[in-house]
């Protein structure tokens, strides 16, 4: 039997006593060869933001969490209970770091529209913005279509839009979020709490409480900026706006690189006992990186060479076994949904629920939900209560917004969401109507930041 066999026949239902314990074993393989090498690309990324910022956002406590953890489970000699406590151990730190970095998440989007406050200062009238609209729509379309990579494309289109002066109406916006949102009737609860989390964190819709608490002094600095900045409007004083904000972000982007690395370490700790591959190249990278990170220091050069000979060749291993893992992972929700009594039967359930945690955790979100084994279905109540008090939240919100805050929110929004658009005609319609109505001071800011995208 091979792993094309075993999962042919648990699509079948045949010889699922056989059948799963063999996928097990070869899906644990793949975990732990693909997982050892993300951890060592992560980690070498991780170490420079502990080498840079030591004393900032609670970095040292998680910094001593990870290389224990890397030590006495990755590196040490495999131990059951020990690695049960370890494991037990980084889903509770990933749990507060999740928690920490989805309220300043909440914090930046409602700091982004509230700086909006200062565009005046930021976006003064040049030579530059005084642009025609049809010629400056044409440079859009340029940058949004000059590529023939489809993703390219959409990535480029939603930059331009979260830009882009807004001109729906409020009836026509919720018919957009509404078409958009009924998009992800058929995803699971976790991707569908996600999408909504992040439509309200885009355009500062969640509570900033939790922001408050986890990040006193931040909080604290971005509102004394804001506050000067609105007194003494000057250039100077809404720059610490910005600065506040993009302090903010540097330490979104610190937490997100370091649960990626506690997430793939999980990866490889659950897989392990299952496992029979030779990882020694990635523990070789990893523990290295791991004595850099405790002593603090920068690679000498030698030292620089061997990681990146040793990183090169973990590339290559990836690439081999990467796309393996991303087709097959996927049976593991049919096992989960029907046969985990057998699994239970044949003393195999254990080892299923391990890996699943592993498919959740290489589903593409850093922050999937752990709390239930395998992905939650989405039933149509839950979606249909939680997409109407979606749409309620922002009617009531759009009652209590000025018109520029209106649209300030609605382009925040259209730079979130899926591409809605049908084709070019469409989205050249768009960003030609939207220049030509713009007033004088959105048109300025939107030719300043559009063409940013293709000048840096």
């Amino acid at each position: 039997m091979d792993l094309h066999d075993s999962i042919n026949n648990i699509k079948k239902g045949k010889e699922l006593e056989v059948s799963i314990p063999f996928y097990s074993n070869e899906m644990a393989d793949l975990y732990e060869r693909v997982d050892s090498c993300t951890l060592s690309f992560a980690y070498m990324v991780l170490r420079e933001y502990f080498l840079s910022k030591p004393e900032s956002y609670r970095l040292n406590d998680y910094k001593e969490i990870l290389t224990e953890a890397i030590d006495e489970g990755f590196l040490a000699e495999f131990d059951g209970a020990k690695r049960e406590k370890i494991v037990k151990e980084l889903l509770d730190t990933r749990a507060e770091i999740k928690v920490r970095t989805e309220a300043l998440l909440d914090l930046c989007g409602k700091a982004q529209v509230m700086v909006e406050d200062f565009d005046d200062i930021f976006y003064p009238v040049t030579n530059e913005s005084l642009i025609e609209p049809d010629d400056f729509a044409k440079q859009v379309l340029n940058y949004i279509f000059e590529n023939k990579d489809n993703n390219i494309i959409n990535t480029r289109l939603k930059q331009v839009l979260e830009r882009l002066p807004v001109r729906y109406t409020r009836v026509k916006f919720l018919d957009i979020l509404t078409s958009t949102v009924d998009l992800y009737k058929k995803a699971d609860k976790d991707t569908y709490d996600t999408f909504l989390s992040a439509i309200r964190s885009s355009c500062g819709m969640n509570d900033v409480n939790a922001a408050e608490e986890h990040f006193p002094e931040i909080t604290k600095s971005f509102y004394e900026a804001y506050d000067k900045a609105k007194k003494e409007r000057t250039p100077e004083n809404a720059a610490k706006v910005v600065d506040a904000i993009k302090t903010m972000l540097d330490v979104v982007d610190t937490y997100e690189l370091l649960i990626n690395t506690i997430n793939d370490l999980i990866c490889v700790l659950l897989a392990m006992p299952y496992s029979n591959v030779d990882t020694s190249k990635a523990k070789k990278a990893v523990e290295k990186i791991n004595e850099l990170v405790k002593e603090c220091r920068a690679p000498s050069p030698d030292e620089s060479k061997e990681l990146d000979d040793i990183l090169n060749d973990l590339s290559v291993m990836h690439e081999k076994y990467y796309t393996d893992l991303a087709t097959n992972q996927m049976l593991l929700d049919v096992i989960n949904e029907k046969y985990m009594s057998t699994c239970e039967s044949i003393m195999a359930a254990t080892e299923v629920n391990d890996l699943l945690i592993c498919r959740k955790l290489n589903s593409g979100s850093a922050f999937a939900n752990l709390a239930e084994n395998g992905f939650v279905e989405l039933t149509e109540s839950y979606f249909s209560e939680e997409k109407e008090k979606l749409i309620a939240e922002f009617k009531k919100l759009f009652g209590e917004l000025e018109l520029s805050e209106r649209r300030s929110v609605m382009a925040k929004v259209l730079g979130t969401i899926p591409v809605y658009f049908e084709n070019r005609t469409d989205v050249m319609n768009y960003v030609r109507s939207s220049l030509k109505s713009a007033d004088e001071g959105e048109y300025t800011k939107a030719v300043t930041v559009i063409s940013k995208l293709w000048r840096e």
